[in-house]
């Protein structure tokens, strides 16, 4: 189809944002065709059911041209009935109700009437009540002009459901797409209906609403205009060197006072671009818009159409848009990244082709076995998976998935609820056959097969699993050899998984896992037996957690389970794929992008541990200590939305890149470069383990001093990991007021080599508590380059007592509360101090604190708001003692 070129966005979004804002371009459209008719919202209601049928002549108790329909499940006493005391505005309503079994009724009438070329909005009020496992909803379709149902044209809404006494309405809405040139009229049906009864007749127990209840009130059906939106890129992502563009028509019999609206969002929601669209008649053509040179990362385009301010179509396309390849040196080896793909491409094979080719994922997991093959499916298999298989790259490999014996075998052996070690404990006469042609159409591509899905995971291995992978093992050796076996199971469990035999324990990490918890869910056993370990992301829900704690928690779930050793992560794919428009549209979601730059900036790589860049960030290392590349990836510890900014030496090769796959050049600073960083990681890639490693070896023993009279003594340390002799002079920077003694101290560290010299620090005695930094410069040879600044944490206070000072406001006073507890072995006589400005000191004494035990003192401010921005000392400090705590706060 031919196709017009609408004014695009231009070659800078951000500019043509501008642009469009100083022109206004958002304002009406001259309709494109005379206008036929009005166009207002109340003309385009076709039909609208109030089911208010007495003033009609109905006085039935069943709505006019409503068919129950009949079958298996439907029960014919069961009819639909009118309600004279229930309505969504007012009575009556149309109600159904079970007694057991399914209610369903159709209206089927020449009162309906459609235009080919328009799609349809139809709404529905629905009040449910007992309805837990059943669901209520609306479905629609096209009839022919001797009301046939036009097979293809058939879909069906959102469900509602509620609990008894609940009594609340919801509206429910679907969208009938047009296009179907035989349509003459709409069929729409209400629907209450129990499980579909698809599930094992033995295994799991199914739950259903003996009795339930649903209203339907208010049902309208409303012409809308046909629309369309497409994007110039299968599966809805743009590679590096793709035009990103889009294709829009909206068309309309009556286009009088319709504006259609094209905007840009990013990622967060905001505009960034407007554009109007022309709004054509049903014969008119479609146009396209660009997008720009817009960078990294995951978009929205939503078309918008109005009628007179009032909003009656909005269509949303995610989109992402990628970077070039960011990948670190590769090699055989190191963390790997696997997608676990749904059952069902829905004919979109060659889509789920390209998305998983962009990715480049080291494995994916495909669920080969099913319990919806039928036999055709066992011995001629599912074009679209052999297609896909066949199609991989190179370096993709496959996990097979046992998920569920055909369900035709396992009725044989039994019923259809068995699970697959079921099954291979039975006569292996019945069930060789449908493993036969299954290994032997995919043993050669499949790399492991895995016996089960996550979601069957136990605590405990069933007894009979070793007998069951035993025959597996025995039965399939002639077709494929040796078989590498994948076994599910829970994180909070432990294995029987044989390392002997070569097996792999699959574990499932809940969502409800965060982060920091990985470690230790996922630490090696502690008898130290080596066994290979993959581990599954559970997805966390969309509806349940925000955006940006949904991607903070993925991209660091991702980070910690490979830092906990597991050889390779797996996620759930991520896309969508639903429909819209009357297609399938296969939409990439907001992981997406997320995932291939920790894939492509990671994989390949070793998990290397922590080092210590600042107070209060995580980094965790990668690297590849053959060729000594790696990544680094950094969090804040805290959750706090602005940004921080920190300066480390990370070598001047080192970029940062965001989790959308953007590159930043870190501008130089005083001891390295300056990074922004914040609660959503981040990666600093190309980076050397060998000097990441040497810098974080950096550090002073003990990390803690006291601010005494006396200069404490402590121990500099440092350790050369890299592969070149390390030789030159380290220059000692304490922080502002604080001298060191050396303040020079020469190196020469063979590889491997640990300096360890002492180190006379001078603290001021009212230095306050709290964390503080000790930088080193080194200048010489060695570690890769000629310099290096090197930080090491060192907190002041004290290990013989804890201090927590906390202040509240009283009237126009602020009360200060000091809490002191004896970490040590011996009784304390302790003074406390409150020192403010302009203002007499203020002292209480704790005379004889045992140690364990705790005191409390308070001191009291008057009309603070005179201190506003200045700061107030509160110290303490033993009687004829040398321990002093020092913390200083800032009145606001």
């Amino acid at each position: 189809m031919r196709r017009e070129f609408c004014a695009g966005y231009g070659a800078n979004a951000v500019q043509y944002f501008g642009f469009i804002l100083a022109i206004g371009l958002t304002g009406p459209i001259a309709p494109s065709s005379p206008s036929l008719v009005s166009s207002r919202i109340e003309d385009r209601v076709v039909k609208r059911f109030d089911f208010d049928e007495r003033k009609l002549g109905n006085f039935e108790r069943t709505p006019m041209n409503w068919r129950q329909l009949a079958g298996p499940g439907y029960p014919r006493f069961l009819e639909p009935r009118f309600d004279a005391d229930v309505g969504h505005q007012a009575p009556p309503s149309m109600r159904l109700g079970l007694q057991g079994g399914s209610l369903a009724c159709r209206y089927l009438a020449r009162d309906i009437p459609v235009h080919p070329n328009s799609d349809y909005r139809i709404s529905v009020w629905i009040r449910a009540e007992g309805v837990v496992h059943s669901e209520a909803y609306l479905s629609a379709c096209f009839l022919d002009h001797a009301l046939q149902r036009i097979e293809t044209s058939g879909v069906r809404s959102a469900s509602a459901r509620g609990r008894t006494g609940d009594g609340a309405w919801q509206r429910i809405s679907l969208l009938l797409p047009g296009g179907f040139e035989r349509a003459r009229w709409i069929a729409i049906s209400c629907h209450l209906e129990q499980p579909n009864g698809d599930a094992a007749p033995l295994r799991p127990i199914e739950n259903r609403d003996p009795q339930a209840t649903a209203w339907f009130d208010d049902i309208e059906v409303v012409r809308l205009p046909a629309v369309s939106l497409r994007l110039d890129a299968p599966g809805g992502v743009f590679a590096a060197d793709d035009i990103a563009a889009c294709e829009v028509r909206v068309a309309d019999i009556d286009g009088g006072h319709l504006e259609a609206t094209l905007e840009l969002r990013d990622g967060e929601g905001g505009s960034l671009t407007q554009q109007s669209i022309p709004v054509v008649d049903p014969q008119g053509e479609s146009c396209v818009s660009e997008f720009g040179d817009l960078p990294p990362g995951r978009y929205v385009v939503r078309l918008t159409v109005s009628d007179q301010g009032d909003e009656i179509v909005t269509l949303d396309r995610p989109f992402a848009r990628l970077e070039q390849a960011l990948s670190t040196t590769r090699r055989t080896g190191g963390v790997s990244f696997g997608l676990v793909l749904e059952p069902e491409c829905g004919g979109n094979s060659r889509i789920i082709q390209r998305l998983v080719g962009l990715l480049a994922p080291d494995y994916v997991r495909l669920p080969l076995w099913r319990a919806d093959m039928d036999d055709s499916a066992v011995v001629m298999a599912d074009r679209e998976v052999d297609e896909f298989i066949r199609d991989l790259g190179p370096r993709t490999r496959v996990v097979g998935v046992l998920a569920a014996p055909p369900a035709s075998l396992a009725e044989k052996l039994g019923h259809r609820g068995m699970s697959v070690v079921d099954v291979l404990r039975g006569p292996a006469n019945i069930w060789r056959p449908y493993l036969g042609f299954l290994f032997s159409r995919y043993g050669g591509r499949v790399d492991a097969w895995q016996v089960g899905t996550e979601s069957e995971t136990v605590l405990e291995d069933p007894p009979s699993l070793g007998d069951a992978l035993t025959r597996l093992r025995e039965e399939m050796r002639p077709l494929v050899g040796t078989l590498q076996i994948a076994l599910p199971k829970d994180a909070r469990a432990g294995t029987t998984v044989d390392p002997a035999a070569g097996d792999i324990a699959s574990i499932l990490v809940d969502a409800h896992l965060q982060a920091d918890q990985l470690l230790e869910q996922l630490a090696a056993s502690p008898d130290g037996a080596p066994l290979r370990r993959w581990a599954t992301l559970a997805a966390p829900d969309a509806a349940v957690y925000p955006r940006s704690i949904r991607l903070r928690e993925y991209a660091r779930r991702i980070v910690m389970t490979l830092q906990a050793g597991v050889e390779a992560v797996f996620v759930p794919q991520p896309w969508t794929i639903g429909r819209g428009g009357g297609e399938t549209i296969v939409s990439p979601s907001e992981e997406y992008v997320v995932f291939r730059t920790l894939r492509q900036t990671l994989g390949g790589l070793d998990p290397l541990g922590r080092v210590w860049l600042d107070e209060g960030v995580s980094a965790w290392l990668f690297g590849n200590e053959e060729t000594d590349t790696g990544a680094l990836v950094v969090w804040t510890d805290g959750d706090e939305p602005s940004p921080r900014t920190i300066v480390t030496d990370l070598g001047p090769s080192a970029r940062v890149i965001d989790l959308d796959g953007r590159i930043g050049e870190p501008a130089m600073a005083a001891g390295g470069r300056r990074f922004e960083m914040g609660a959503l990681p981040i990666v600093f890639a190309p980076v050397s383990p060998e000097r990441v490693r040497t810098m974080a070896s950096f550090a002073v023993s003990p990390a803690t001093i006291a601010p005494t009279v006396d200069a404490p003594a402590i121990t500099l340390k440092l350790r050369n990991h890299g592969r070149a002799r390390l030789i030159g002079r380290l220059r000692v920077v304490p922080p502002p007021s604080w001298q060191a003694m050396p303040a020079f101290v020469s190196v020469d560290l063979a590889p491997g080599g640990e300096l360890a010299t002492p180190l006379s620090l001078r603290i001021p005695s009212n230095q306050a508590a709290g964390a503080y930094v000790l930088t080193g410069v080194f200048t010489g040879s060695g570690a890769g380059e000629a310099a290096m600044t090197l930080r090491a944490p060192i907190a002041v206070g004290s290990s013989a007592v804890d201090v927590n000072v906390m202040t509240r406001a009283e009237g126009r006073g602020l009360r200060i509360v000091q809490r002191v507890t004896n970490r040590g072995d011996n009784t304390l006589n302790l003074r406390g101090l409150v020192i403010a400005p302009n203002r007499p000191r203020q002292a209480s004494t704790i005379r004889h604190l045992p140690p364990g035990q705790s005191a409390v003192r308070e001191f009291e401010i008057p009309d603070a708001a005179s201190l506003t921005n200045r700061w107030i000392r509160v110290s303490l400090e033993e009687v004829d003692g040398p321990l002093r705590h020092n913390d200083v706060i800032k009145v606001e």
